[in-house]
């Protein structure tokens, strides 16, 4: 029996459980789902990983998951503006507006240049009846928005305009 022998049964046992990891890690890649579950379990405190799980489960329609997960993130990072934001889309489609205001103020501040969240704390403003303080969020939302907004953005501005016209009156 050679000397290498030895050394060829550790490399092969080796390469076969590095091959195995690998193939294991492979699976988690072929589903968004199965691999922000996978992030979330092996790295527990990690606000992405929890972020992103949520924003799945909100796409697969497992909304009672993402809020979980969404909380699990604010728990770990309390101004992940994301995570805020979208806790702040719940609460306004529960008709909490002082929930969702709250939310999108801490995503404001955890991001000022968030345009989704000045949006957001814009239009739940203005349900609210504070027009002015809406005004100047739908302000911030046009100086912070991306290009992917340019049609919102448009249409947000024809808004303002409106809501001049009608406070001239």
């Amino acid at each position: 029996m050679s000397a290498r022998y030895p050394a060829y049964i550790a490399f092969l046992f080796l390469l076969i459980v590095y091959s195995a990891e690998t193939i294991a890690r492979n699976m988690a890649w072929k589903d968004e789902t199965v691999l922000w579950q996978d992030v979330a379990v092996k790295s527990p405190n990690s606000p992405r990983g929890h972020y992103n799980l949520g924003t799945i489960y909100r796409e697969t329609g497992k909304m009672e998951k993402a809020i979980r997960e969404w909380e699990k993130t604010v728990e770990l990072s309390p101004f992940y503006s994301e995570a805020n934001n979208a806790l702040g889309n719940v609460a306004l489609l529960r008709g909490d507006y002082p929930e969702a205001i709250h939310r999108y103020g801490i995503a404001i501040k955890g991001n000022p240049k968030n345009a989704e969240a000045h949006y957001n704390i814009a239009i739940t403003l203005e349900k609210m009846g504070k027009t002015d303080e809406a005004v100047f969020h739908y302000r911030e939302f046009i100086v912070n928005a991306e290009a992917g907004y340019q049609k919102v953005v448009e249409k947000v501005k024809t808004h303002l305009m409106s809501l001049r016209v009608e406070k001239e009156r």
